[in-house]
């Protein structure tokens, strides 16, 4: 299967907010993966980072929170901001992206859109199956809250660090999963289809200067994959 391309010029953040102690986790707070991750974020990662950052903060940024997140507002450090115009304010005032997904399957659009953005993330080890990622250089892997925190901890206090990850996170991403991507890989598709090489117009193969035609439609994700928060627009390449 072919997955769903980032428009990454749609993610450029603003460069006149500074990053502070923080994180950021962004997801539908009605899906189940999202309502544990938020949980186990806020109830259990977030006291470890706060003992070695009292300072850090944690934002859990998405639309119809469930009761038992919207109680996440009470503890320290802590805000559920509920739906929220735009996501590039949130994203550009955190040091950290925080995917503590630990359920479920698929590509985590969430994953993308950071990436596309240039942040650092720390995700939990479920979140990053699917993705040619490696633990250290194009995000921070982690299995248990003690290591998740360590990872949010080093991103904080490293800038060097978040520049490094938020960097090869982006150069991955446009490589193999923009919507330019997609669009080669649709095209290698239809040119098998038709039985021609891909990039020409010629079914002989006689290596004729030819084209497909228009670019392939592919789906953009703009938000997140999640049910609810999920919205994608299908345009040309």
């Amino acid at each position: 299967s072919i997955a769903s391309g980032s428009d990454i010029a749609a993610h450029e953040l603003p460069a006149e907010i500074e990053e502070g102690p923080g994180v950021v986790c962004v997801g539908y707070y009605r899906h189940p993966p999202n309502v544990d991750g938020a949980i186990w974020l806020a109830r259990e990662v977030m006291p470890l980072v706060r003992k070695e950052i009292p300072e850090a903060w944690c934002k859990l940024v998405g639309k119809d929170p469930a009761p038992e997140v919207q109680e996440l507002d009470d503890l320290p450090g802590v805000e559920v901001t509920g739906f929220v115009e735009s996501l590039k304010p949130y994203l550009a005032e955190a040091s950290v992206v925080a995917v503590p997904i630990r359920t479920g399957g698929g590509l985590r659009g969430k994953v993308l859109e950071a990436w596309a953005s240039k942040k650092a993330i720390v995700a939990h080890e479920v979140a990053c199956e699917g993705f040619a990622c490696e633990d250290g250089k194009h995000l921070i892997k982690a299995s248990d809250a003690q290591a998740f925190a360590n990872g949010v901890v080093r991103c904080i206090r490293d800038a060097k660090l978040r520049k490094s990850l938020g960097e090869a996170g982006h150069a991955l991403t446009e490589e193999r999963y923009s919507c330019a991507a997609m669009a080669r890989k649709y095209e290698q598709v239809y040119a098998k289809v038709r039985g021609i090489e891909p990039g020409t117009g010629d079914p002989n193969r006689n290596g004729k200067a030819g084209a497909l035609g228009a670019p392939p439609e592919v789906p953009r994700l703009i938000l997140d994959e999640e049910k609810g928060e999920q919205k994608k627009e299908v345009g040309s390449v």
